[in-house]
């Protein structure tokens, strides 16, 4: 009937009518497929953010592991420390009464300024082959250089030069070492050999070479030194007080020098 409907209408003069059903470009296009990951600017954001957590962790990074460094550092420097008060505190408690022949004079030997001191040891040589029973000690500062120590057995009556044997570095942190010394009237910054009374020594039999025994009374000793150090980088330590074992009874004596009443 199609044919013939046309027919009529072409001769009627009619057009044909158009279809009713409109095509959609936007229905009939096919979708493009959204590819999947990120715009140039999702990009850039995204590294821009990776670049300032990483600047983040690494700065926390390096101030822990300065920290631990740090730590480190101090847990060595103390235990350093701790080492280098021991050997002062044993070298300096140590020191004894021993008399030798000044001249025509018979002293106690002990001999001390505000940087060095020099005394008689009743420590032995812990050298090998030592067997010596007292040994000359010798601690000084050099500026720059640090602590030293010198020791040399003593042997026969008479002191052995300062210079006879060589220094051995203690430490090269010290920048400063500072002595005290307690005498019977308080503390001093020097000490000079004390010179033995004639009636002490004809009571004690003593002559040159001899050690004055620990229960004579007040040998002529300090009865302590106060040690005062400063270690790189500007670590104080002290002052530390050290008793003088073979000096005088310190149970009777305070850190003053004067007698408790």
């Amino acid at each position: 009937h199609a044919p013939h409907r046309r027919a009529e209408m072409m001769s009627s003069g009619a057009r044909p009518a158009r279809p009713l059903i409109r095509l959609n470009r936007k229905s009939c296009s096919l979708p493009l497929a959204r590819q999947e990951g990120f715009t140039l600017l999702e990009l850039l954001i995204a590294l821009a953010a990776m670049v300032l957590i990483t600047m983040v962790l690494g700065g926390v990074l390096r101030l822990a592991s300065r920290a631990w460094e740090r730590g480190e550092q101090q847990v060595e420097t103390q235990e350093r420390s701790r080492d280098l008060v021991a050997l002062l505190s044993q070298e300096l408690r140590s020191a004894y009464p021993y008399a030798i022949t000044d001249g025509d004079k018979l002293v106690h030997f002990f001999q001390g300024e505000g940087g060095r001191v020099r005394f008689v040891s009743a420590v032995s040589d812990p050298s090998p082959g030592g067997h010596a029973p007292f040994r000359v000690v010798t601690l000084f500062f050099e500026r720059g250089g640090g602590l030293f120590i010198r020791s040399a057995p003593l042997l026969g009556r008479g002191l052995p030069e300062d210079g006879h044997a060589s220094a051995h570095l203690l430490d090269s942190r010290v920048q400063e070492f500072r002595l005290r010394y307690l005498g019977p009237d308080g503390w001093v910054s020097s000490w000079e050999p004390q010179e033995v009374k004639p009636a002490e020594a004809q009571s004690r039999g003593l002559r040159g070479g001899q050690v004055a025994a620990a229960s004579d009374p007040a040998p002529a000793i300090p009865r302590a030194v106060e040690v005062t150090l400063t270690l790189a980088p500007s670590r104080a330590l002290g002052p530390i007080t050290l008793p003088i074992f073979a000096a005088t009874d310190l149970k009777k004596t305070n850190p003053t020098g004067k007698p408790r009443s």
